[in-house]
């Protein structure tokens, strides 16, 4: 069964404290990823920057300018978040931090909290008890300096981490990197697909078993053993090669002047979608390819109703229960909200686009117009015009 590496994340990061795995997804899935290199400025004190961090990897100092001179006040180590005084504050940095070895985050800014309420209330919550802890710590050293103590100087932080704080952060470094090795790499190694066919089928074996049973049932045997799943993706892939109609690209071009709108891809895949576009990208899929994907089953997410501006569905509708997925699409979408599906035509070819416009309709959606056909696929436009 794959290992979410953000458990790990979660577990070692004071300002995630209190959220649920599916919130920490959700948030990783709408935020943006930030590299630094070694040497590199982070930001300087007194900037303008409405952004917090949590540092994913690598190492981070933390200095202030006074008298003309850098004092350093604190090393940063994967975990540690940084830039919440200007969330909260007045946008100014209070600080200067540098990376110390080559280091990457993630970006929170205040818009991606107040579209996700509960995410922010724990992360404001959380800021909140660091500040009054910090404040705390500063009230003791005033007193300390009023009373004549000498308070230690740290500027032997900015020359050497201590040992045992660099240990700390390997181990956690490799654990964070054992986790995401165990995430479903697609494509399947070439010398891997002989014997994982032999157990699983080809491409058309895996879609038949995929439709004559629940999507639950599937997501359950996909979590014990995702190789079936990578097996599918892999083979996907190979066809879509010889293909020249990639739906993928369609909806990217008509999302192309709407990059404010949330978009969930049901059937992520390997996030083919979300490289295409602007918009924040709620993916979900069986299985996670990708620390931002949500594994579930799409028929019952666990994500917020009226989360959503579109709901996407390519080459995803399977299982004997698909309608299900149409009902959780329907909660996640706001009113007005768009659903946009592409499916194989030849999957489909005894009956058409039938059974999804009629579940499709079942369950409130109202289509735009009647189904389009292309070289391989149909494609149904379809919104909601109903209120939960």
């Amino acid at each position: 069964m794959a290992i979410d590496p953000l458990q790990k994340l979660l577990s070692m990061t004071p300002v995630l404290k209190g959220m649920t795995l599916d919130e920490v997804r959700r948030l990783f899935s709408v935020a943006q990823r930030v590299n630094w290199k070694a040497g590199q400025e982070v930001f300087v004190e007194d900037e303008v920057g409405r952004d917090m961090y949590i540092l994913c990897g690598g190492m981070l100092s933390v200095w202030l300018t006074t008298a003309g001179r850098g004092n350093p006040i604190a090393i940063l180590k994967p975990g540690d978040n940084l830039g919440e005084m200007a969330l909260v504050g007045n946008g100014k940095r209070t600080a200067n931090v540098l990376a110390l070895d080559d280091s990457y985050g993630i970006r929170i800014n205040a818009q991606t909290l107040n579209n996700i309420p509960s995410v922010g209330l724990h992360i404001f919550r959380n800021i909140s008890t660091s500040l009054s802890m910090r404040l705390v710590n500063s009230n003791h050293v005033v007193a300390a300096l009023q009373a004549g103590e000498t308070v230690p100087r740290l500027e032997a932080m900015a020359m050497k981490v201590d040992a045992l704080q660099v240990e700390v952060q390997d181990a956690d470094r490799k654990e964070l990197e054992a986790a995401s090795s165990n995430l479903a790499q697609v494509p399947m190694a070439s010398h891997l697909i002989p014997a994982a066919i032999a157990k699983y089928g080809q491409l058309e074996d895996i879609v038949k078993r995929f439709n004559t049973i629940r999507s639950a049932e599937t997501f359950k045997r996909l979590q014990a053993d995702p190789d079936e799943w990578v097996l599918y993706q892999t083979l996907m892939q190979q066809s879509e090669g010889e293909s020249k109609e990639d739906p993928l690209k369609v909806l990217a071009q008509w999302l192309k002047n709407r990059p404010d709108w949330t978009v969930g891809d049901f059937g992520c895949g390997t996030l083919r979608l979300k490289k295409l576009i602007e918009n924040s990208v709620i993916a979900m899929d069986f299985v996670a390819s990708d620390a931002s994907v949500l594994a579930c089953d799409m028929a019952n997410t666990s994500i917020p109703e009226q989360t959503l501006d579109v709901a996407v569905f390519i080459n995803s509708i399977m299982g004997v229960n698909f309608p299900d997925y149409f009902k959780e699409a329907f909660r996640l979408l706001k009113f007005g909200g768009h659903m946009k599906i592409a499916e194989k035509t030849r999957l489909w070819a005894d009956s058409k686009a039938k059974p999804i416009t009629d579940a499709l309709n079942a369950t409130g959606f109202r289509l735009l117009r009647q189904p389009t056909v292309g070289a391989q696929y149909f494609y149904i436009d379809a919104f909601k015009d109903q209120i939960n």
